[in-house]
């Protein structure tokens, strides 16, 4: 059962919030949350949901699988337990008729028939995902990007091969 693939959503809320750009460096990334969370700290007559919002970016962007999964879907991705648990991503390759896959996992799932996987769509399968924090029975959405190399020509032995398994022509 195919869910929906994760929506691009905004993805600059957390450089705002600590005041740098996209590409900051780790180092660069430090230095602007540490003084924003000096200048904003409880203890010294700052905000906390402003403090609160400062680590949960610095938490986010610190960590480099989470920044790139926040770069690329935003902070509502996240929130659906793509990155840190609840949800996993498994990358496919199709190239040459062959299927190259990141995680050694075997999942059957079924789609609507004739639904068309179109290169560079997602796909989301419930129950498949990671465990999830603090619930041991429990598994997220496993997210399946579908990344696809069309080959710009067949041999004849490949075709014959395509058309023994596809359906006929006048079929389609």
């Amino acid at each position: 059962m195919f869910g929906r693939g994760p929506k691009k959503s905004d993805n600059t809320k957390y450089y705002e919030i600590l005041g740098i750009s996209k590409n900051a460096s780790q180092d660069d990334l430090k230095k602007a949350y540490r003084k924003a969370a000096i200048k904003n700290h409880p203890d010294k007559g700052g905000d906390p949901e402003k403090f609160k919002e400062l680590a949960q970016a610095y938490e986010v962007l610190s960590d480099p699988e989470r920044r790139e999964i926040y770069d690329q879907y935003g902070e509502d991705a996240l929130k659906e337990g793509m990155g840190g648990g609840g949800g996993g991503m498994i990358h496919l390759t199709f190239s040459n008729l062959s299927l190259v896959a990141a995680h050694l996992v075997v999942v059957v799932a079924t789609g609507v028939e004739g639904e068309v996987v179109k290169p560079d769509q997602f796909k989301a399968i419930n129950d498949e995902g990671m465990l999830m924090y603090q619930r041991p029975f429990m598994r997220g959405k496993l997210y399946i990007h579908f990344t696809i190399d069309f080959p710009d020509s067949l041999p004849p032995d490949q075709c014959k091969a395509l058309e023994a398994v596809l359906p006929s022509r006048s079929s389609v």
